[in-house]
Parts: C-alpha cells; structure tokens; sequence
C-alpha cells in the first residue's frame, strides 16, 4: 500500500472553513470549533456568509460523493491542480463563490497556519511509510483480499489546537482519508496512535468500496432498522445510523483491536 500525504495549506485551509460549517460535524469537530473561536474571536458577518456559502455547496452535493469538495482538496496537493478541477467539476457561479470565500477567511485561518511547523509535520508523517508501518497496513489490504499497492491519498491537517486525534474517510473510487490533530501530537512523537487512527480509516475507505458494502447498507435499510435508539449510544449525533454503528463496530473489531494488541 502507497500513501501519498497531503499537508498542504490550502487543504488545511478548506478544513478550517468546512469544519466551521454544520455540515457532517462530529464531536470532535464542535469541540475544534469552539477551541478556535476561543483563539481566534468570533466570526464577523462577512465571514459567516462565507462559511455559508461553502455550506451551501457541501449540502447541494450531499448525495453526489463524486462532487464532494472533500475529494479535491484532500487528493490535489498542488493549489493550481484543485482550482482547476473545481473550475471544471462546478458551476461559475459557484467557483467564484469558493474563492472569495477563502479569501474572506484567510486572516483567521493564517493565525491557524502559523502555529504549524510543516518541516516536522512532514517529517513525522514519513515514518508511516517505513516496514513496521507499511506492514500494518497491508494487513488491512489482506483482510478484504484487495490487490497490494494501492494509493491512500492522506490529508493532513495539523491546525487543530487541544488534545486528541480524528479522521474520516471519504467513500469514493479514490481512497481518501483525513487525519485530523494539533501541532502537540507531533511534537509528543505520537506515531502510533496516529498509525491506529490511519490504519481505522483505511479500513472504512476499503469497506466502502466493496460490493457487498452497498448491499449491507440497503438490507439495513430495506428492513427499517436505519435508525438506533438513541438513548442507547455514547457518541448519539455521529451514531444516529444503524449502518453507522455497525460500521463502526466491525471496523474496531477486525482492525482496531486486532492492532492495539501488537503495536
């Protein structure tokens, strides 16, 4: 398995404006939120319709996850090749809309930035591609009896401020994964629990593009069981879908415990 890690700024930079969006936040994300309107002020009203309007586009494409922004930003590292594919994959309209919206937002973001020491942040990531780690994840390859040697695309987005680490996996024909920190993780050295969370989200993004993937989810759906109790889960707003849930449990069964025993 290759993995190509992308810590550029601008994809540090559309995290930093998607996380302040409502949309798909998890738990983590709120508390990232709060933690950068404590360091950076609150938004102004400009910068708020620009949020808005990246809001607007992740919501209007919600369904189409070969249109997901998500999917540009995290696979181009260099900033020409994503504004040409935006100007290619949206309207006009929209294009010009993305723009101004970073460049309403790029005063908060640059005091993100400047926390980030991207010499360690890039030198920390290439110990993931060393044996022990690239072992580990090719085990995952092995368990879905994929073919060796694919491409994980890796967004890397040291901007967060407090403690903890998180990740999402973005399902589409390209394997693309986020891995979500603060400069403190780097500068504890804390490969391995970032190693866990990577090999965590490479499983969901090799999962989803099996076949019987999209069977499971419809069979769930099909029997009217796409809803869970909620006042059965811990973490209630990420978990409001039994396909979620059940995702989340095979992939801590079959890969994270499987790890956390041998690393």
């Amino acid at each position: 398995m290759n993995l190509k890690f992308n810590a550029s700024k601008l994809a540090n930079h559309f995290f930093y404006i998607s996380t302040l969006t409502n949309w798909g936040n998890s738990s983590f994300r709120k508390e990232t939120k709060k933690e950068w309107s404590e360091f950076l002020g609150p938004l102004n009203k400009q910068e708020k319709k620009a949020v808005s309007n990246i809001e607007k586009i992740l919501n209007k494409y919600q369904k189409d996850n070969e249109k997901w922004l998500q999917n540009i930003f995290y696979f181009f590292d260099k900033e020409d090749n994503v504004w040409g594919q935006i100007k290619k994959t949206y309207t006009k309209e929209e294009y010009q809309e993305l723009q101004q919206s970073f460049e309403t937002t790029s005063q908060k973001f640059e005091k993100l930035w400047a926390r980030v020491d991207i010499d360690k942040v890039n030198h920390f990531f290439e110990q993931l591609n060393g044996d022990c780690y690239k072992k580990m994840f090719n085990k995952v390859e092995n368990f879905f009896k994929v073919k060796n040697n694919n491409t994980v695309y890796v967004g890397v987005l040291p901007i967060c401020i407090g403690k903890g680490i998180a990740g999402h996996s973005w399902g589409n024909k390209n394997m693309i994964v986020n891995v979500e920190f603060s400069m403190d993780e780097i500068n504890r050295n804390n490969i391995r629990d970032v190693a866990l969370l990577l090999a965590h989200e490479i499983f969901h993004s090799i999962f989803a593009q099996k076949k019987w993937s999209k069977i499971f989810k419809e069979e769930i759906t099909k029997n009217k069981i796409d809803k869970v109790l909620l006042k059965g889960l811990v973490l209630r707003e990420f978990y409001g879908r039994a396909y979620v849930l059940v995702n989340e449990a095979l992939t801590a069964t079959f890969c994270d415990r499987y790890y956390l025993e041998i690393l």
